[in-house]
Order: structure tokens, then sequence, then C-alpha cells
């Protein structure tokens, strides 16, 4: 026989049909059944039981059949929501459990943002503060319970982008060259109350550059060349982060020496001194010395921002082949290379 859903404190009659040429016995699982040899009991358990018959006539095979009477008692429902505060973009599964339900309830869901759902664990991905509410109705509908819950949603940071701020877009960029970077980006919050955390991806490593308040833009400087991931992580109030990256590549510093000048005051090549395709400033010069055909020293770095002006011990160098040796340091301390040759004084 089928099995039969009741209400606590409802009765129910089992086999609906009997003769009296046959012999009924029934057994239970319910503790308080006691009409063990009536053909058609009316039962009224307190909790689900099973009533089993064993049915003969003396001419058949015994019939023996099984039915389960389900009651539905009080039950204790609970909304357990995975969480209560989400960052926007974010979702969460809310489960409800009935205690003392039975396994034909049903859950129905609407939430206030026009959403519905059936089941009784649904996830949802709320753009706003929404609440949910829960009609749940039991097995015979014996129980209906109405409960919600409130799923807030913070506000929060739409980033569309980090970049190089630079004075000429698109500029080749050099190791060593300082950099502004910022992120733009949308959002209810003013920068003061946002953190932002920049970093650096070179090499398969991580740097953090700067971390803080407000840090919408940075300068920082580059040491070394290759390629860059830039990345900057913002954070609201709430605890909810959001990411922009930009890449750039930083060429290498590439040093050229003239083989000639002429230090005749006229304000054009009347300096010996090496030329670099990035900003001068960036590099430290070790060494520059220069010696003339006899091996004398006639400069030794005297005056590294402009170089040699064809002077010695305050004397003009006559026209002449001389010789030169110059050692200098990338930004990142580490030697870009010695530089060695000869020069040609002309007046």
């Amino acid at each position: 026989a089928a099995d039969i859903t009741i209400c606590l404190g409802e009765s129910v009659q089992l086999n609906g049909a009997s003769d009296g040429n046959t012999t009924y016995i029934w057994t239970s699982t319910d503790p308080l059944f006691s009409d063990f040899n009536n053909p058609e009991p009316v039962v009224s358990p307190t909790e689900t039981a099973t009533y089993t018959l064993t049915a003969s006539n003396g001419v058949c095979d015994d019939f023996v059949g099984s039915v389960t009477v389900q009651v539905i008692g009080n039950v204790v429902l609970d909304i357990l929501p995975e969480d209560f505060f989400l960052c926007p973009g974010s979702s969460t599964n809310i489960v409800a459990e009935a205690v003392g339900g039975s396994s034909d309830e049903t859950f129905s869901w609407t939430g206030s943002d026009g959403s519905s759902f059936t089941g009784a664990s649904i996830s949802v991905m709320p753009e706003d503060s929404t609440v949910y509410t829960l009609v749940y109705e039991s097995g015979g509908g014996c129980t209906t319970i109405i409960d919600s819950v409130l799923i807030e949603v913070g506000d929060g940071v739409f980033p569309t982008g980090a970049e190089i701020i630079q004075e000429v877009p698109g500029a080749t960029l050099f190791e060593g060259d300082s950099i502004v970077l910022g992120v733009n980006y949308l959002s209810p919050f003013d920068p003061s109350e946002l953190d932002f955390t920049w970093t650096v991806l070179f090499n398969d490593s991580t740097t953090v550059i700067a971390n803080g308040p407000g840090l919408d833009t940075i300068q920082t400087q580059i040491l070394n060349s290759g390629d860059h991931i830039f990345q900057v992580e913002i954070t609201t109030p709430d605890g909810c982060s959001y990411f922009a990256n930009t890449q750039a590549f930083f060429e290498e510093i590439i040093v050229l020496v003239p083989n000639t000048f002429t230090p005749n005051r006229d304000n054009t090549n009347d300096f010996f001194n090496f030329v670099a395709q990035a900003n001068i400033e960036d590099l430290e010069v070790l060494e520059f010395k220069v010696y003339n055909r006899w091996g004398q020293l006639v400069y030794d770095n005297e005056t590294p921002s402009s170089g040699w002006d064809g002077n010695a011990n305050d004397r003009e160098q006559p026209t002449e082949v001389y010789f030169y040796l110059i050692r200098i340091a990338r930004p990142n301390g580490f030697e870009l290379g010695a530089f060695q040759g000869d020069v040609t004084l002309i007046r």
C-alpha cells in the first residue's frame, strides 16, 4: 500500500476492504498500537510508524503487506546563509533546515528584488541588499511557516583599468625611469576611504611598491629592463577587493661614446662625454679616465655632469688622440659595462 502522511493528532483507517473469511494479524513499530486482529484498524500514531498486515483465508497463500504512516509534528525551521554580507558580484548559498519535517515538504523563496527559487538550498547573487522570504509547507499541509533573511550587499569599486601616466603617451621606457602609475575606477567612496596596494611582477617575483589609503596614483622608479606587470588591489572599508593591472616593457640602457670632440668654445661638441639612450641622471659613473699618448692621466671625472673639456691642469691639451676608460653602473647598482677606446681632440 502507498504510504500515508497525517498531521499530529489525526487518525487514519488502515485496510478499507475486508471479509469475514479472512484472518487479519497486524504488527507495528508503533509502541502504542494494540489492535492486532482488527481487519480495519484506525490508528493515530504520535510519530511515524510502519504497520504490517498478514492476511490468511486458508486457501491462497498468505498476503503480507505494509504501510508507513508518516506523522508531521511540530516543525522547527532554520534559515542558514553562508554569508550575511556580500561584496558586489559575489554569491552565497542559503540553506533551510526543517527539523521534524517530511519527505514531501516544499520550500518556496521570493526575493525583494523579484527573484524566486525553490528547494531547501538556493544560491543567490543579489545586486543590492535583498530580503529573501521562505514559505515552508510540510507534507500533508500540516504546517506552514514563513520566515526571511536579509543578505546585505556593500558598496563596490569598479576599476576600468590601470595605466602608466606619461607626458608623451607611448614614449619608450627605459630601465631607471621614474613612472607615475594610476588607476581609473567608479565608486561612491572617496579615495581616502580606500586602501590601495600596488605590486609589480618581474621575473616571476612579485614586489609590493606601495600600499595605503588614497594611493590611486603613485610614482616609482623601475630599476631593471624587461617586461613588468603592475597590479593594484583596491580594498573598500567593508573588506571587498578589486583588481586592475597594466603591463609595460622597459628597454635596456644603451651607452655610446663619441670618437671626436672639438673643445673650441663654440657650444657645439665642446665636451667629451658618453651619451645614453635614457636619462643619464639614472646612471652612476664609477670611473671616467682619459690618458694622453704618453700614458699621462689628463682627466679623472672632475666634472661628471659635463665631461672632459679638453684641459688638464688648466692648460688646453693639443690636437691629439687620447685614450679613455669609462665604467658605468646601471640604476639597479649592477655595472653596465666598461667602455674603453680612443677619442680624437680637434682644435
